[in-house]
């Protein structure tokens, strides 16, 4: 994710200021083809953290992104690490798998009802997606949810996890 502005609002920002009508933090910046923000210096895309990957990569590397201390940092511990990759609340998607012989017709429903549930979001607005898969022995189901923070999604794969019927969740 870019700066979030779409394309045309940030050219039109841009268009017709000179170098000096720009704050010092935007000076040397220029917007390319497709309105990313670039660095004149380096002709690198400017991410949504206002550096290149390599300038996070550093950040990183120095602890700028580690949780609060009073939460366990570990590599086991998904909520930190979505959280670290996603900006939260965010569009995520729920991948469930399936024996197809042990799923109901309403399947896809009940897993957006516990999604929801956990959630707290409104079901409505999901976008969910069913697949037969390997000659139908298996279903995929797919459901994309807007989703408040990562321990909520951390809590929703404990929850389908629970359902006799997932094989596979991710």
């Amino acid at each position: 994710m870019h700066w979030q502005l779409s394309n045309q609002a940030r050219k039109a920002e841009f268009e017709g200021c000179s170098g000096q009508d720009l704050p010092p933090a935007l000076q040397g910046l220029s917007l390319n083809d497709e309105g990313l923000l670039v660095d004149e210096k380096t002709g690198k895309v400017i991410n949504e953290y206002g550096a290149t990957r390599f300038d996070v990569a550093v950040r990183a590397i120095r602890g700028e992104f580690d949780p609060p201390s009073n939460i366990e940092n570990t590599e086991r511990n998904d909520g930190v690490i979505l959280s670290s990759l996603i900006s939260f609340p965010a569009d995520y998607t729920f991948h469930v798998v399936a024996r197809s012989a042990e799923v109901p017709a309403n399947f896809a429903e009940e897993l957006s009802a516990t999604i929801a549930r956990v959630c707290q979001t409104d079901p409505s607005s999901y976008k969910v997606s069913v697949k037969d898969r390997l000659n139908g022995k298996f279903v995929s189901v797919q459901i994309e949810a807007r989703v408040p923070s990562a321990d909520q999604v951390k809590q929703t794969y404990v929850e389908l996890g629970r359902q006799h019927k997932v094989v596979m969740k991710f």
